[in-house]
């Protein structure tokens, strides 16, 4: 099973995406994965790092050489967990690698969102990024839908995180 999780930054994607490979088994792939390949100092590693400091969107082909890389450590069959959509391009991308089964949009408005990801210590969740990045999911959102229409489940995410996670959890194909 692949499933994919779309939402702002700070919707509670990571969280979820966490909880839901501890207890259900799913293997992450997503904005975890981009800073595993700055840390692991891959081919384009140091083009990655300064446009995810400036809250810009890598390039698709820095995504897929990301993806490629994660892929290559993921077992045949095994369940995957796509954290963090951010364009409906990336979601063919995504789909070369595993088709994807059932999608998440964990939906909550900016003043939520910038407020849980206050004091976070991370190079790529600053003001100007999460202004970016929000305006950015905005104008992408509706393609993205549309890419993934009859797989989205629509989910309530202005409620903490212990109600989303059993939200996603009843609602698991």
């Amino acid at each position: 099973m692949v499933i994919c999780l779309i939402g702002r930054m700070g919707a509670g994607k990571t969280t979820l995406a966490k909880f839901l490979c501890q207890n259900k088994g799913f293997v992450q792939v997503g904005s975890d994965m981009l800073r595993e390949y700055i840390s692991t100092k891959n081919p384009g590693w140091e083009e990655m790092a300064d446009i995810m400091s400036k809250g810009e969107n890598i390039s698709d082909e820095l995504f897929e050489a990301a993806l490629a890389h994660k892929f290559k450590t993921i077992a045949a069959g095994a369940n995957i967990l796509w954290d963090g959509v951010h364009t409906a391009k990336r979601v063919r991308i995504f789909e070369r690698f595993a088709p994807i089964d059932q999608a998440f949009y964990l939906d909550a408005p900016p003043e939520i969102t910038v407020k849980r990801i206050e004091g976070r210590e991370r190079f790529d969740s600053t003001p100007a990024v999460m202004e970016y990045r929000n305006k950015s999911f905005d104008e992408n959102l509706p393609e993205i839908l549309d890419e993934l229409a009859g797989l989205v489940t629509h989910v309530d995410a202005t409620h903490g995180i212990d109600d989303i996670k059993l939200l996603v959890l009843n609602q698991l194909i």
